[in-house]
Formats: C-alpha cells, sequence, structure tokens
C-alpha cells in the first residue's frame, strides 16, 4: 500500500506544479505589455522596438532587440515616459502592439 501512496503523491505535486504554469500563463496572456523596449538610430530618432510586460523581462533583451534592427538601446520606458518624447522634440515611432494606439 506505501507504493502505491507514494505514486498518488507524486501524481498530485506534478499537478499542483501544471496548474500553478498554467494559471501563470493565464495571468500573463490577461495583463497588457506595458513595458516599453526604446531605441535610438540617432540623437533625437527614437523607435519602439518591442513591448514587453515588465522591466523584468524588457532589461536583458532590449539591447538584443534594438541591435536587431540597427539601432542602440535607449532604454526600457513606461507609457508617462514615452508620451514626454513629443514634448521633448523627439522624433517617436511606437509599436504596433502599444497600449498608446489604443
Amino acid at each position: 500500500q506505501l507504493l502505491e501512496v507514494i505514486p498518488q503523491q507524486q501524481q498530485q505535486q506534478q499537478l499542483g506544479e501544471a496548474t500553478a504554469l498554467a494559471s501563470e500563463e493565464g495571468r500573463r496572456q490577461q495583463a497588457a505589455k506595458s513595458v516599453f523596449c526604446v531605441c535610438r538610430k540617432e540623437c533625437g530618432d527614437m523607435f519602439c522596438g518591442q513591448m514587453f510586460y515588465d522591466l523584468l523581462e524588457c532589461d536583458p533583451s532590449c539591447a538584443e532587440v534594438c541591435q536587431g534592427k540597427g539601432m542602440v538601446m535607449s532604454g526600457c520606458a513606461g507609457a508617462r515616459e514615452v508620451t514626454w518624447y513629443h514634448n521633448l522634440h523627439y522624433k517617436y515611432t511606437d509599436c504596433k502592439d502599444s497600449p498608446l494606439q489604443r
């Protein structure tokens, strides 16, 4: 009987882990991408390289994203910072999936 209990416990643990992963994936799908990876072509010429869910996701990836587009990374920014680019007389091209496009 003890041998039967151990596999059941392992199955329950695996089911719990799978449920937690599915739940996290569901939360991510509901969350909006709100962090902008901002790339710079030249001084004052900014582009959105890609949208991310959070800074932890954006920060390690943004430089590579910008490099792949032939630009340098300006940084990861939120919507408030990006909306100031116009006031600072920067030229800015937004991402297609940006929340500012809605």
